[in-house]
Formats: C-alpha cells, sequence, structure tokens
C-alpha cells in the first residue's frame, strides 16, 4: 500500500507539472501574442471554466470520490458509470441554459463578451469531461494512465497553437479557448472508450438512485463550491468592471507564474484524496487526518521553494514580459502570500469532504465568501489590485480557520 501509494503520488505529480507546463505556456502564449485585452477576455472566460469544473465536482466528480469506496466491489464500477451518465445531464442541461440566456441577453452585452460566451458554450463540456477521465482513473487506482492522458491532450493541444502562430490566426484568445475545449472533449471520449470498464446500460439502471445519493451531499457541496469561486475569482470580474480587461491581464500575468503551485495543489488533492476516504472508510481516522498533515506541509514547501526561485529570477522575468506589465514584480510577492493561505485551507477542506460534512464547507465559506467580495470591491474601486489580492489571503486564512474549527466539532459530535 504504502509503495503504490508513493507510485501513484509520483505519477500524479507527473501529470499536474505537464497540466500545469500546458497552462503556463498557453497563458504566455496569449501574453506575447495577443492583446493585453484579449489576454484579460481570456482570464475572464477561463474563471468561469473553473466555475463550472467546480460545480461538475461538486456533483459529481467529488461524490464519486468519497462515495465509491464504500460500494461493493462488484457494484463499484457500475456506480462511477452511472455518475458518468449524471455528468452527461449535467452538462448538457448547463450547455442549454447559459445559451438560451446568452441569446436572451445578445442585444444588452458587447460584442467582444458576446462572442466570448458562445466561444465559451463551445469550450467547457470537453474540459470538465476531462477532468472526470481524470478523477475516475485516480480513483481506479491507475495514475499512470492519466499521465498518458495528460501527455495525449498536451501533445495536440500544443500543437495547435504552434499552428494557430504560423497561420497568424486572428482573435487569439477565442481560438485558443474553442481549441482547448473541442480537444479535451476528443481526448476525454477516446479515454472513456478505451480505459472505462463500467457498461453503460448497467451503470444506466444505477443512475437516478446515484443522483439522489449525491444530491444529499452534493448539493452542499455545490454551495461550497459556488462561495469558494466567488471568494476566489470575484476579483476578476470586480477589476474588469471597475478598471477594465487590461488590468485583469495584468493580475492573472502575475497569478500564471504560480500556477505551477495551484496545480501541484489540485494534484495532491487528486492523488491523496481517494485513499483518505478510504482509509476513512476503514475506520483508520489517525491515519487520514496524519495524511491531511503531510500533504500540507508538502505543498506549503513547495511554495516556499518555488517562491524563492521566482524572486531569484525576478529581473530576468520582467526582461521577458513587455513593459505592459510593469507591476508584475510586487504582485509576485502578494499572490505568493494569497497561495500559501489557500494551502493553508485547503486541508480542512479536504478533511471535510472526505468525511461528507459539504454542509460546513458551504455555511462557514458563504461567511467568508461576504467579507472577501466586500472587501475585494473597497480596494478595486478606491485602491489597487495588490489590495484586492491582499484581501482574498485573509479571506483564505480566515476561512481556514473555521474550516479546522468544523473539523473538529463534527469529531466531537461522532464521538
Amino acid at each position: 500500500m504504502r509503495q503504490s501509494l508513493k507510485t501513484g503520488a509520483l505519477w500524479g505529480l507527473a501529470e499536474q507539472s505537464l497540466q500545469s507546463l500546458t497552462n503556463l505556456l498557453t497563458g504566455v502564449f496569449l501574453i506575447r501574442f495577443a492583446s493585453k485585452e484579449e489576454y484579460g477576455l481570456y482570464g475572464v472566460a477561463f474563471s468561469m471554466t473553473l466555475l463550472t469544473v467546480g460545480v461538475a465536482n461538486a456533483l459529481v466528480m467529488t461524490q464519486m470520490t468519497v462515495i465509491a469506496p464504500s460500494k461493493p466491489d462488484n457494484v463499484r464500477v457500475a456506480y462511477c458509470g452511472s455518475m458518468f451518465l449524471a455528468l452527461l445531464a449535467v452538462v448538457g442541461l448547463a450547455a442549454l441554459l447559459l445559451l438560451s440566456a446568452i441569446f436572451s441577453f445578445e442585444e444588452h452585452i458587447s460584442p467582444q463578451y458576446t462572442r466570448l460566451a458562445y466561444v465559451f458554450c463551445l469550450s467547457f463540456p470537453g474540459v470538465v469531461m476531462i477532468e472526470y477521465v481524470r478523477r475516475y482513473l485516480y480513483l481506479t487506482l491507475a495514475p499512470r494512465r492519466v499521465f498518458f492522458v495528460g501527455c495525449l491532450f498536451s501533445t495536440i493541444y500544443l500543437s495547435t497553437l504552434i499552428l494557430f502562430y504560423f497561420m497568424g490566426t486572428e482573435h487569439l484568445h477565442l481560438s485558443v479557448l474553442g481549441a482547448n475545449g473541442l480537444i479535451a472533449l476528443a481526448v476525454a471520449m477516446f479515454s472513456i472508450a478505451y480505459f472505462a470498464r463500467f457498461s453503460l446500460r448497467e451503470s444506466g439502471r444505477l443512475v437516478w438512485g446515484s443522483i439522489a445519493e449525491s444530491w444529499r451531499q452534493g448539493a452542499w457541496a455545490l454551495g461550497g463550491v459556488s462561495v469558494t469561486w466567488l471568494q476566489g475569482q470575484a476579483y476578476i470580474y470586480l477589476l474588469a468592471t471597475m478598471q477594465g480587461a487590461a488590468v485583469v491581464a495584468e493580475a492573472n500575468a502575475a497569478r500564471l507564474l504560480l500556477a505551477p503551485i495551484g496545480l501541484i495543489s489540485t494534484s495532491l488533492g487528486r492523488v491523496f484524496m481517494p485513499r483518505m476516504a478510504y482509509l476513512r472508510a476503514n475506520g483508520k481516522e489517525k491515519q487520514t487526518i496524519g495524511m491531511a498533515f503531510r500533504v500540507l506541509a508538502l505543498l506549503l514547501s513547495c511554495i516556499a521553494v518555488y517562491s524563492l526561485l521566482l524572486y531569484l529570477g525576478s529581473d530576468r522575468i520582467m526582461d521577458f514580459f513587455s513593459r505592459e506589465y510593469e507591476s508584475l514584480g510586487w504582485l509576485l510577492l502578494v499572490w505568493s502570500v494569497c497561495v500559501a493561505c489557500e494551502a493553508i485551507r485547503s486541508m480542512p477542506a479536504q478533511l471535510l469532504q472526505v468525511y461528507r460534512k459539504f454542509r460546513i464547507i458551504t455555511t462557514r465559506n458563504a461567511v467568508t465568501a461576504v467579507l472577501v467580495v466586500a472587501a475585494s470591491a473597497i480596494a478595486a474601486r478606491y485602491g489597487n489590485v495588490r489590495g484586492v489580492i491582499l484581501s482574498m489571503a485573509l479571506g483564505e486564512l480566515l476561512l481556514a480557520v473555521l474550516l479546522w474549527r468544523g473539523f473538529q466539532h463534527a469529531q466531537i459530535e461522532r464521538g
């Protein structure tokens, strides 16, 4: 078990590093060859993509991760298939609702945002589906296959970006967004057909029961995702509304350089959360909590080392970016603080997910989200980008305290 855990972690980190590199190259590509406003618009769409993936995770993938270990062996695979069918329903419904909303309000939206919204509708289903593939393969303890899927996607996608460059494609932000989603969809469907062990016919008999079971905690998880997204992504819309898309581009350019840390955090969660769920299902609560603390220590160490490397190489980074991004140095510093605070918050949040205490996450996060959005709005209106990011960091620390106390109370209630 210990050896497989180490091997799985290594494959997971390799896959997440590849995904991090792909996202980093995408951002650099847009910063170098698209206008600052186009990169800012891409940031708006990417934020919405994070929301859709979060919703799908809350209702389907996270529920599958924490519920599947408690299923009998002869039902577990079919259960995962039923959750795949549930995901198709969620994605289809979301796409229809969004397209209807865009069509209804098209006259009241500027053309640049209308085009962005239509391309987003084309893009997000694929991003959600490939995320399901990753979570399913991690759950079946097949991280090596996750790495293969990541290599396949990144190879095709980055080759497409090179093609865009040589073709002199206009509206790069729209082309990149659409290519990302369509290629992800193709790779996801191939992976499901090649790797999935479930029979859709057998899984179809379980789908309504699986939906009902996942909704009990999924509803609270959905609320938690919504307020978490609001707390972490509201700055984009506040800055876009009050200071313009170009300011969003500057904030996101600094955050982009710290993206590998965020993706390492996600990778560790994907690798270790299923194992924590198995430990918890077998009554090994001390080992579950101990694993969560070890993951946090590893993540904070990665943040410290990576931030130091960024600081040492800040002069070269500034030479690489154009003069339009002259505030990048200070933004890197405050984003490093914010990412560390997010890591501290992620530890009790993952424990509460493993223990299926999604209500605690939602109620606590709702409080901090309101405070963060209010503070960020004031900073965006009367201050600068650094004030907005520091408001988010303080909100993450407050949420970490509230979630940890909530987890302790939940343990006391369990006796």
